[in-house]
Order: C-alpha cells, then structure tokens, then sequence
C-alpha cells in the first residue's frame, strides 16, 4: 500500500486525521477535567482540541513524502 504523495492527501488520510483529533481531544480533556478534581468535561474545549489535532495530523501527512507500507501479518 502507498501513501499519499507529498504536498496531497487521501480519504485515509483524512479518517485517520479525524479519529487521532477526536480520540486526542476527549482525552486531553477528560484528563484535564479529572485533574481538576471534577469530571464535568466541556465540548467547546473537546471542539477546540480536535480542530487543532485535525490540522496537525493532516499538516504533518500534507508535507511528509510518499511511502510504501507493507503491512505485516
């Protein structure tokens, strides 16, 4: 399997993009909340980590060369 080229995306890309930002930002602010020594998680911050996570993941995918993965049994 290959990669997207560099300076492209692909819809893996993207559903990958999406499940790191989502997964990230619930955790970051559940933990977050946690910490603070009540569990009362707020969406705009979960809104706001994934946003950040998304084009993150998506930048870093954007500029990185394509590869070719062989995946492993």
């Amino acid at each position: 399997m290959k990669t997207s080229e560099l300076f492209s995306l692909n819809w893996n890309d993207v559903l990958k993009g999406l499940y790191t930002a989502i997964g990230g930002a619930v955790v970051s602010t559940i933990m977050t909340s946690v910490n603070a020594g009540n569990f009362s998680p707020s969406w705009t911050a979960i809104w706001h980590g994934a946003i950040i996570g998304a084009v993150s993941y998506l930048s870093k995918n954007f500029f990185t060369p394509a590869k070719i993965v062989t995946p492993t049994e």
